[in-house]
This record gives C-alpha cells, sequence and structure tokens, in this order.
C-alpha cells in the first residue's frame, strides 16, 4: 500500500536512558547528521507515556482499540519540531520516521 510520501527512513528502537526528558527529533538529526522535518512519523510505546508535542500541552499516550500505544501522523496533520517523552524512564518506544 503506497501512500505517495516520499524521502529517507529512520527508525529506531529507543532505551530509557535516550528518551527520558530528550527530544526525540533532535536525537533523530544527530543520528542522521541533518536538519529533519518528518513527512510521516510512527511512535510505538509498551504502554502509556507522556508526550510533548511542539512545546505545547503535555498529552498522555493511551491505548487504542487495538490494544497498541501508536501515536502516527503525516506532515497534513501536523509538522513536528519537537517531540518529547516526559518520563524519567521509559523502555520498550520505537520510532520511524519519513523525512
Amino acid at each position: 500500500m503506497a501512500s505517495g510520501i516520499q524521502g529517507k527512513y529512520y527508525s529506531a528502537t529507543l532505551t530509557s536512558a535516550s528518551v527520558a526528558y530528550g527530544d526525540l527529533i533532535e536525537q533523530v538529526e544527530t543520528a542522521v547528521g541533518e536538519s529533519v522535518s518528518a513527512k510521516k512519523m510512527t511512535l510505538i510505546s509498551s504502554g502509556s507515556i507522556t508526550l510533548n508535542i511542539n512545546g505545547g500541552t503535555d498529552s498522555t499516550l493511551f491505548e487504542n482499540s487495538d490494544g497498541e500505544w501508536v501515536l502516527s501522523f503525516d506532515a497534513r496533520d501536523m509538522l513536528v519540531s519537537s517531540l518529547k517523552i516526559k518520563e524519567t524512564s521509559a523502555s520498550g518506544i520505537y520510532l520511524a520516521l519519513i523525512y
């Protein structure tokens, strides 16, 4: 199923130390060595976590009807310049994006 979104792909399974209060977009930019503007992003967690997107109000990631803890959106929904996990420890987090 092609979505028509083209670009470079990045994915990572994130550890507790790498996500605690850190900006995931900055971490991706450091890993790929260039500025990132996400065209499509998916974050999967092993449980509920608190997120902050673009410096707005903190939000809690809730379980969907399929029993998954997922946040997924593309640039038509929102442009993401900052994505922070507001937890002192969080594990089992997978991030994938096309930029």
